[in-house]
């Protein structure tokens, strides 16, 4: 049985005076590829920052491998965040920057790794993401799909043990979205990675991972395997899931 790499206990955020997070308790086992879904603007890049130790939370516990973040010294603290890598919904690429600066960047400027040996990871990574002959490129050479591959490939080249994905299929074509779908599971069975990705694209959601958490009113409102949430005849899921205007989920838009 995969143990506990990472845990939240009655976590809390606000911002504004406005409860974002409201003692969400939450537990990821190692080799997981969770999906968080939820209606936009609710929480869900908000909790994977809190997750990747991006932002503190306001209250609660977080623990990483049993370890309360809490009681580590500032130098353990940077190490389990450099255990993690993130694509970031809008990729995060340095423009001036060519495609084998991106993805070099963090052992470039925060390793002593030789540089033939960023390069040759560097070219390695490219190709485990299906792209090859690009490192002389800029981002703004690249569609919108080769820019998320970039980004995976960045986050994963200086072997991370807990991957996030922050709305990884956003504004991409229908046929692109499946096949960088296809690359992340494909990614999730060949690494010895933990895969934690958020969307509130239920067309992403059916692709990527295998278990589906929905976060409802700034908690956790259920977790477990797709298919289970998928069928779900839960009254606020089932509206989440099928796309209903009408249902428990409010919506301040009018329409």
């Amino acid at each position: 049985m995969n143990k506990t790499i990472i845990e939240l206990k009655n976590v809390s955020k606000s911002f504004a005076g406005k409860k974002i997070i409201d003692q969400l308790s939450l537990e990821i086992k190692e080799r997981d590829s969770l999906m968080i879904i939820g209606p936009g603007g609710r929480g869900k890049t908000v909790l994977m920052k809190i997750m990747a130790l991006i932002i503190p939370p306001d209250s609660g516990d977080i623990f990483y491998y049993g370890q309360n973040i809490k009681d580590l010294s500032k130098k353990e603290k940077e190490d389990v965040q450099n255990s993690t890598g993130m694509l970031f919904q809008n990729y995060a690429l340095f423009d001036s920057m060519t495609i084998r600066e991106n993805v070099g960047f963090f052992l470039d400027y925060h390793t002593k790794t030789p540089r033939k040996e960023i390069a040759e990871r560097v070219s390695h990574n490219l190709k485990q993401v299906r792209l090859e002959g690009v490192e002389g490129l800029k981002p703004a050479q690249l569609s919108g799909g080769m820019k998320k591959r970039v980004g995976i490939a960045r986050a994963i080249n200086y072997k991370p043990d807990i991957l996030f994905l922050d709305e990884p299929t956003a504004g991409l074509d229908p046929i692109t979205t499946d096949s960088i779908s296809k690359m992340i599971n494909r990614l999730h069975q060949d690494l010895p990675v933990t895969f934690i990705s958020v969307t509130n694209d239920m067309g992403c959601a059916r692709k990527i991972g295998d278990k589906l958490a929905m976060l409802y009113e700034g908690r956790i409102y259920k977790i477990g395997p797709k298919e289970e949430i998928l069928e779900s005849d839960d009254a606020v899921i089932h509206q989440f899931v099928n796309g209903k205007r009408q249902g428990p989920i409010r919506y301040h838009e009018k329409i």
